[in-house]
């Protein structure tokens, strides 16, 4: 196999490992073979990771059966990060050695190298260092398409957007007001409703307001057009509620556990209302399309047309902080981990 490198590469490295599924304990930190890239991949000498809920899921077994993601233990987490080509595999021609690169939904992202297929890399521009690429990348081509690619939705329409403070919502406020749509976001607390408007929300309620429906129906004036709901088992019912006839409810995640049924005649006597549980994959279906949401992502931050969330920065050693934070639903905004200093 014909390799072409940079010298100095290690024989082993740092990495987040999961040799049996479970709850977070199951992580630990530990010494790994550093991967060889195969034919059409590239070795990436990570700088920065995403801390994603998709973590979470993995190390608890949720992919096991996926075909979408088929994933088996032991294995390196992370589904996220950004650093730079240090080596490329055989046929490999669309990106050299030295390209800082990000990627996202392809797993060993929390090591100090890891290999990606060539297909699933963006290159930076020069206004985007790597820990922006890590913190924006996953959450900011899927606010992309959820903003524009799911329904019609006209200037003055409303969206409602659950947990208005999290890394996708505040990413895709921002995107939904850009094209003219108002926004009522939902936040537990008053740091996180302050986040939520300074990303755009015009109004922000707390999810433990016994009148919610009643007062998202008022302020949004009989209804929201779009519902993007992260939560999924506590807040499902009510998403369908708040919604004007002819709505679409999304359901974005289900960060408060699955939902356990659906049914289908209180979508139609709520109003006709359509329902999709989307997943990112299916929209970056091919290099292009994956490579056209994150460039036009990192031009929206680099024209300052979007506000990349501030990201909170830990050690890889320091790793079960950033995921507890997600667990205990207390996070706000994005976690990155630096995987490239010791």
């Amino acid at each position: 196999m014909r390799e072409t490198s940079t010298p100095g590469r290690p024989a082993t490295m740092r990495a987040l490992r999961v040799q049996e599924w479970g709850d977070l304990s199951q992580i630990n930190l530990e010494e790994a073979a550093v991967p060889r890239p195969e034919p059409g991949e590239v070795l990436v000498r990570m700088k920065h990771s995403g801390v994603n809920f998709m973590d979470v899921y993995t190390v608890r077994g949720a992919y096991r059966a996926s075909r979408t993601y088929p994933l088996k233990v032991p294995l390196t987490i992370g589904m996220e990060g950004a650093g730079h080509v240090a080596a490329l595999g055989e046929g490999v021609d669309t990106i050299s050695v030295g390209d800082r690169v990000s990627f996202c939904l392809q797993w060993g992202a929390h090591a100090e190298w890891t290999a990606v297929p060539a297909a699933k890399l963006a290159r930076l521009p020069d206004t985007i260092d790597t820990e922006t690429a890590a913190a924006v990348t996953f959450q900011g081509i899927t606010a992309h398409y959820l903003a524009h690619d799911l329904a019609v939705l006209r200037a003055a329409d409303w969206a409602l957007v659950w947990s208005g403070a999290g890394g996708i919502a505040q990413l895709l406020t921002q995107m939904l007001r850009r094209v003219g749509i108002r926004v009522v976001a939902t936040a537990s607390s008053e740091e996180k409703a302050d986040i939520a408007r300074r990303n755009g929300a015009e109004a922000v309620l707390s999810p433990d307001d016994p009148d919610f429906v009643e007062r998202i129906r008022d302020v949004t004036g009989g209804g929201a057009a779009i519902v993007f709901d992260s939560a999924g088992r506590d807040t499902i019912e009510r998403s369908i509620r708040c919604l004007k006839r002819r709505g679409t409810l999304v359901l974005v995640g289900t960060n408060s556990g699955a939902v356990p049924s659906l049914d289908v005649s209180a979508l139609m006597d709520a109003g006709s209302i359509s329902f999709i549980r989307p997943r990112l994959a299916d929209f970056i279906t091919t290099p292009g399309e994956f490579n056209s949401r994150v460039e036009a992502v990192f031009a929206m931050i680099a024209s300052g047309k979007l506000a990349a969330i501030p990201a909170a920065v830990f050690p890889i050693a320091e790793a079960h902080t950033p995921l507890q934070q997600l667990v205990d639903r207390v996070a706000i905004g994005k976690s990155v981990l630096d995987v490239g200093t010791v």
